[in-house]
């Protein structure tokens, strides 16, 4: 596992600032998104289910042996910067765990954090779509 964030204002090297990036814009396939309560890393109900039914998605396809899986981590804008990145990281492991149990393969943990927000908002303001973990597949 890595954990890699990214984002200007968090006083990272050039190569972190661009890995989120990097790793959102190379995948060639988005597998599936699980969203999450305001500050929390906990997977409730729905959210496992759907996080095992990704894990059933990814363990039914040869993905290849140069496929990539990377579980990335989002926060929305409530908290410091470096408190986003540690719970976008948290998350995703929480996500890979239940993936785990399902697909015998390497995962990526990458954290972007506050940093690639879906719903534009103003500091301190919580949105839930951008509490989530996405689950995306390189070739």
């Amino acid at each position: 596992m890595l954990f890699v964030a990214s984002g200007s204002s968090l006083g990272l090297t050039a190569d972190e600032v661009g890995h989120c990036d990097a790793v959102l814009s190379a995948t060639s396939q988005l597998v599936g998104v699980v969203l999450f309560e305001e500050g929390s890393s906990r997977l409730d109900g729905p959210m496992q289910k759907i996080g095992s039914a990704i894990g059933d998605i990814l363990s039914s396809r040869d993905w290849g042996s140069t496929a990539k899986i990377y579980v990335v981590g989002h926060t929305d804008r409530v908290g410091s910067d470096q408190f986003n990145l540690d719970l976008g990281r948290k998350r995703a492991e929480a996500l890979q765990t239940i993936l785990a149990t399902k697909v015998n393969a390497p995962f990526e943990i990458v954290s972007c954090g506050e940093t690639r927000l879906v719903i534009q908002t103003p500091d301190g303001r919580p949105h839930a779509h951008n509490r989530r973990v996405e689950v995306r597949v390189a070739d």
